[in-house]
């Protein structure tokens, strides 16, 4: 069976962001992950089609302080702080990226870029892994 697994996640064995399969599952994947005292957030479901959208769901689905901007160099700046999540690590579930992907690819692709590198800037403060799950 191929495809990221708790285990490689806890390990610090997984990219930042991983798109591809979830062993078993990203609901088995959550309730693991989130056993070893990791935060485990959903990102946005259905319906979220633009980048606006996007950004606000993020802001609720993490969290984020009142002084978020709810753009991109705001996004990136709360993933890099994520001091009010409590645990050694958050994994971010984002099981329907396909309806960004499909209607606005450009802050598809820029919110995985910011992402990718929120989650490497923390690992070079020493801060808490942060990884993206986006399953297919």
């Amino acid at each position: 069976m191929t495809g990221l697994s708790a285990a490689q996640l806890l390990s610090g064995a997984a990219p930042p962001v991983h798109r591809g399969a979830l062993v078993p599952s990203a609901d088995v994947m959550a309730a693991e992950v989130g056993a070893a005292g990791w935060t485990v957030r959903r990102l946005p479901e259905a319906g979220v089609r633009d980048g606006v959208a996007f950004l606000a769901a993020c802001g609720r689905a993490l969290d984020f302080p009142h002084w978020y901007g709810q753009n991109w160099d705001a996004l990136g700046d709360c993933l890099v702080d994520l001091s009010w999540l409590p645990g050694p690590g958050t994994a971010l579930l984002w099981t329907d990226s396909a309806a960004l992907a499909e209607a606005d690819p450009a802050a598809w692709r820029t919110a995985l870029d910011v992402f990718a590198s929120s989650a490497i800037t923390r690992a070079g403060l020493g801060r808490a892994p942060l990884h993206l799950l986006v399953p297919p």
